[in-house]
Parts: structure tokens; sequence; C-alpha cells
């Protein structure tokens, strides 16, 4: 799976970042929902191309789920005990393909990749250094809480009794990501990341027809979505 992040269809983080700054956008206004629906189609179809097609699959039901909602005022013939958790998915609409486009970035792009591709941008150190060491962060902590779960479930510690789960797992964790956090930061000195020598990148970050690509059908949907939607 590693192996599909050096995919020659993976976009350059560069493209993500831009991407994620973009449809951030679709919050303040909302296009029209086919040009949403192709929107997230190109991430379902990016995903998949890289070899998580049941990231694919869930983000497309689950957006389907969200679009064919009815509207706010049709709820209120709907239960009110339901009420609260259809504006919830509405509402997630709005939020949808900012999130989606994040969640693109930060699993499909390698640590060192996103260093160059920042440096690329002439972005200072007291910014790319924490990055770095945030970014290295949460994928060791993700591992470490699904480590700490399974040992716990193992020894019948389960959420059914919130506060023991809370006693064995959540301290656990705390304690384990400072120390993660600890060895990151450790091992980034121990690499010389303050450095300000230029560095030596095993993946350049150059822009390729991947990110063409990926960049344009977004920009056409978007645009396109736009100007449907002020006719």
């Amino acid at each position: 799976m590693e192996r599909r992040l050096y995919s020659r269809w993976n976009p350059n983080p560069i493209s993500k970042i831009l991407a994620t700054l973009a449809l951030g956008l679709t919050m303040i206004r909302q296009n029209a929902p086919v040009s949403l629906l192709l929107s997230v189609g190109i991430f379902v179809l990016a995903f998949g191309l890289l070899g998580r097609w049941r990231t694919s699959l869930r983000i497309l039901v689950f957006f389907l789920l969200v679009l064919f909602l009815t509207s706010f005022t049709e709820l209120e013939r709907v239960p009110f005990a339901l009420k609260w958790l259809f504006s919830i998915l509405i509402m997630m609409k709005f939020f949808f393909l900012p999130i989606i486009a994040g969640k693109f970035f930060v699993e499909t792009s390698d640590p060192g990749t996103v260093m160059a591709s920042l440096e690329a941008l002439h972005m200072p150190s007291k910014l790319t250094i924490p990055f770095a060491v945030m970014y290295r962060f949460f994928p060791a902590f993700a591992k470490e809480r699904e480590h700490i779960k399974t040992a716990m479930k193992l020894r019948g510690v389960t959420p059914k009794n919130p506060l023991k789960y809370l006693e064995y797992v959540a301290v656990p964790l705390l304690i384990s990501s400072a120390q993660v956090a600890d060895d990151i930061a450790m091992a980034a000195e121990t690499r010389c990341i303050a450095d300000p020598c230029p560095k030596v990148r095993y993946q350049a970050a150059s822009l390729g027809v991947a990110d063409v690509v990926f960049l344009g059908s977004l920009a056409a949907v978007l645009l396109g979505g736009m100007m449907y939607g002020s006719l």
C-alpha cells in the first residue's frame, strides 16, 4: 500500500494543499448538487487509483446519503428524535469537501515529499519544522491508540464501562502520546532538521500530469457549479 504513495497518479502535496484551500470556499458558497457530486467523484477516483477503494466506497455512500436528504423545511414532518440527526448530516454537506480534501492530503502524502514541497514554496523553517513533527505525530499516535485498544480488549476492557475504559485506555494513551512526541522530536533533531543548509530529498517536489489533471478537473467542476448556481 505504501508504494502507491509514489504512484504517478498521486498528485504533489502542493496540489493537494491548493485543492484543500480552494474547496474551503465551498463552505461560504454552496455549488450545485451536480458540481458537489462530481467533486466528490474526483476524490473517489483519486483514492481508488492509489489502491484505497474501500475508502472511496465509504466516501461515495456517505456523501450520497447526505446529498439526497430532505431540506431543513421538510424536516418539520420528521419525528423530533430524528431531527437533530438529520440536521447534523445536512450541515456536514457544507464541510464535506474540505474534510475529504484534507483527508486525501494527509493519507496519501509522504512526509518527505511534503517537506520538499514546503521548501519549494520557500516556507520559513519556523513553519515547516513544527509541521513536519506534527505530520509524523498523528500516524504514530493512531497506531499507538490501536495497540492500546487491542491490548485492553484482550483484557476485557470495553466501552460498555466508560469509567473503566477511560482509565485503562485514555490515561495510557496520553502518557504514550507524550513519549511519541519526544521520540519524533529527537529523531528530527538527530537528522539536523533545523540546519539551514540545503536538504537532499528522495522525492522531488515537481508538478506532473497528475497535478494538471487533478487541479484542472477540480477547477472546471467548481467554476461550472458556481456559474450554474448563479443562473
